[in-house]
């Protein structure tokens, strides 16, 4: 894809001199009125932008870190260009996702990516109607309807439906940058597609599967006027699971070893 291995390197590999303090951003009203001040401050943390490493939730089972990632989900979409992939490593937690959002969310706005392999008889009833059936199976909707949905959850694997379909934002950059080509437009970067990414239970995810969602988010370079060939902006990327529970994922545990600040962001929701 010739992403410039900068940003990969910050996500994968992280370093203490790779994080830069963000913003921190203004929430007037939480939906979950149950959060605990440490639930509060990493909602704030991930919608705040600037974030040049992925964020983590770290924290034992039972420590609501599934209902902080929910709230952080429904915080983002109050801005309506914004373009949430939500994953986690089973259909079991993908599924999970969903019906907690769409207490909030409406069927235009949410979607559950499913697999075309997967049977009606395994999505619970509640959650069909933000699943795109053609067919008599699950699948993916017209692009020109798939772009207009502001949250998409599935299972990191199935997030290869996305890269199949070349709606990365890598895809989306260079069919823009060919039609103003075309039309003699565009002088520079185009807003991301897929503003952020958050991988729940990423604890439980192998490393390649968390890479599966992280090709769809990755951002496009392009080269300035200079000539010179960059990046920008960058999509938020959240992972969120117990980094010490057995065979954690080493995404997880390496962001979780950065020597940095106590304000830096591993928050635990304990």
């Amino acid at each position: 894809m010739g992403i410039p291995t900068s940003v990969g390197g910050r996500w994968l590999w992280p370093q203490k001199a790779d994080y830069i303090e963000p913003t921190v951003a203004r929430i007037d009203r939480f939906f979950d009125d149950q959060l605990n001040d440490q639930q509060e401050t990493a909602v704030k943390d991930i919608v705040s932008p600037g974030h040049r490493v992925p964020y983590l939730i770290s924290g034992p089972p039972g420590t609501g870190k599934t209902k902080t990632i929910v709230e952080a989900v429904l915080q983002i979409v109050q801005d309506r260009k914004a373009r949430v992939l939500l994953c986690a490593p089973s259909n079991a937690a993908a599924d999970t996702l969903t019906r907690r959002l769409r207490a909030r969310l409406t069927p235009s706005q949410l979607l559950r990516l499913n697999s075309d392999k997967r049977t009606f008889a395994e999505v619970p009833q509640t959650i069909l109607q933000y699943c795109h059936v053609d067919n008599d199976k699950f699948g993916l909707p017209p692009i020109i309807d798939l772009m207009k949905f502001q949250v998409v959850v599935t299972t990191c694997l199935d997030a290869a439906i996305l890269a199949k379909a070349q709606v990365t934002n890598h895809d989306i950059q260079e069919a823009r940058e060919h039609y103003e080509a075309i039309l003699g437009k565009g002088t520079g970067p185009s807003p991301l597609h897929w503003t952020h990414l958050l991988i729940d239970e990423a604890a439980q995810a192998s490393e390649p599967e968390t890479l599966v969602p992280m090709e769809v988010v990755f951002p496009t370079p392009y080269r300035s006027s200079s000539g010179a060939l960059t990046v920008s902006p960058e999509p938020t990327v959240v992972l969120c699971g117990d980094i010490k529970q057995r065979k954690s994922s080493p995404s997880c545990i390496r962001l979780a070893l950065i020597p940095s600040r106590p304000s830096h962001s591993l928050a635990t929701c304990s």
